[in-house]
């Protein structure tokens, strides 16, 4: 048990690593940028530049894999399984499934601003956000789309059927990020046909429900403005 008790703690003591890797990754930038003097405009450059950087604290497959299988569940049950259930997606999934989904999910923090993916690009992961804020925004004409908040999932038309991206996602706080590559999600589905399917099914109701009201709310706000397209 105190074996046990070492590996609870460890875990938990790594949750704040990854916003505490960036606070010190920024203050050495800064100490540099002050040491060889370097102009205001370059060192905000600089600081922009390492803002944006993905900081990863801990590795918490590497972790996992250090904790007996039956309390490593429960440590994972304890993270993220309301978080899971939480999204509308998920809810009529069995448990078993749900745990698929948590055990492959990885933590990552993004500083504020950072764009998690462009509008056109091939999506490779999907992501739950576990603590913070991002939006879905059209880069063109700066529309948001939506607010995302803790327990919102996006990216997930990668597995689902839409490959390509639909829209831009950045954030507007400090976010952790639990992603999900495409291939291991990929493998969860493969497993349990029944939910593959009907997953799909879901997630393409939601997207023509979705694509439906931003053409309408778009037309809107063009006749409001007057502008072409109206």
């Amino acid at each position: 048990r105190r074996v046990h008790g070492g590996h609870i703690s460890t875990v938990l003591q790594s949750l704040a690593q990854g916003e505490q890797a960036q606070d010190r990754k920024l203050e050495s930038v800064f100490e540099f940028a002050t040491e060889h003097r370097l102009p205001s405009a370059m060192r905000q450059q600089l600081m922009t530049h390492f803002r944006r950087q993905v900081i990863r604290g801990y590795d918490l497959r590497s972790l996992m894999l250090e904790i007996p299988m039956d309390l490593r569940t429960r440590v994972l049950s304890h993270l993220y399984h309301n978080l899971l259930r939480g999204v509308a997606l998920f809810r009529e999934c069995s448990e078993a499934f749900i745990g698929e989904v948590y055990s492959r999910l990885q933590p990552e923090v993004y500083p504020k601003g950072t764009i998690v993916y462009q509008q056109g690009e091939i999506g490779n992961e999907l992501y739950l956000i576990s603590k913070g804020f991002c939006q879905e925004f059209d880069k063109a004409s700066s529309y948001v789309h939506s607010e995302l908040h803790v327990g919102s999932m996006f990216g997930e038309g990668c597995v689902l059927g839409d490959r390509v991206r639909s829209c831009d996602v950045r954030t507007v706080t400090t976010t952790t990020l639990c992603v999900l590559p495409a291939e291991d999600f990929e493998l969860v589905l493969n497993a349990y046909p029944g939910t593959k399917k009907q997953l799909r099914k879901s997630y393409w109701k939601y997207r023509f429900a979705s694509d439906w009201l931003y053409s309408t709310t778009n037309t809107l706000d063009l006749r409001a403005r007057g502008l072409p397209g109206s």
